[in-house]
Formats: structure tokens, C-alpha cells, sequence
């Protein structure tokens, strides 16, 4: 499992390095279903997290947070 955090941690410095509302959906996307890989009872399903379904439990309190549209 460390190759998955490491890549979390990949994802939270880009998304603090480069605001960029293009990549930030991809890569927050991504984050989320890192987070969920580890912790599927605490975070949304990937698909959950993509459609913005609301079974999701909380979001994950990493450094970055969803654009405002």
C-alpha cells in the first residue's frame, strides 16, 4: 500500500502546486478513489465521488477540496 500513498501524496502536491481548474477535477477524482482503495467504509465510491451520488460518507480531508462551478 505504500505505492498508494505515495501516489495520494503525487496528487496533493500537484493540486497545491497547480490550482489549474482544468486538471483539478481528474485529479481530485482520482485522490477520492485512492482514499476510498484504503478506506472503502469511511469515503465515496469512485463512481459515487464522480456522480455526486450522496451515498458517499465524507470527503477526504487532504489538502484539496473541489473547485466551486
Amino acid at each position: 500500500m505504500e505505492h498508494v500513498h505515495a501516489e495520494l501524496r503525487r496528487i496533493e502536491l500537484r493540486l497545491a502546486a497547480y490550482p489549474d481548474p482544468f486538471h483539478h477535477a481528474g485529479l481530485y477524482a482520482a485522490q477520492q478513489a485512492l482514499v476510498w482503495a484504503l478506506q472503502p467504509d469511511s469515503f465515496a465510491s469512485p463512481l459515487a465521488t464522480v456522480l455526486g451520488s450522496e451515498e458517499a460518507s465524507e470527503d477526504y480531508s487532504g489538502e484539496s477540496r473541489p473547485l466551486p462551478s
